[in-house]
């Protein structure tokens, strides 16, 4: 919540897509992985996770309610809850 709402310095706060950039793309490209993370491309991995609500659309006092209910590593899922625990085989 605070790469988009910075307490005392909103001038300094990142928009909510400049944050998911900046722990995605950017985040590959510091680790000098952006050949094969950080988008989602053909011929990358798939690491990616769902939402349990809009980030981009929800107050900012309800970001942190937000929850992943699937996380997908590699091209497998690592975690999956509520409708895709159910259809995905796996219980957590």
């Amino acid at each position: 919540m605070y790469a988009s709402a910075y307490p005392g310095k909103p001038k300094e706060s990142l928009t909510r897509e400049e944050a998911v950039i900046a722990f995605t793309r950017t985040a590959a490209y510091a680790e000098f992985a952006e050949g094969s993370k950080g988008t989602l491309e053909s011929g990358k991995l798939a690491d990616l996770a769902v939402l349990s609500q809009n980030i981009f659309r929800v107050p900012l006092e309800d970001l942190p309610k937000t929850e992943s209910i699937l996380t997908i590593v590699g091209g497998q899922i690592a975690y999956a809850s509520g409708f895709f625990a159910k259809y995905s085989g796996t219980s957590h």
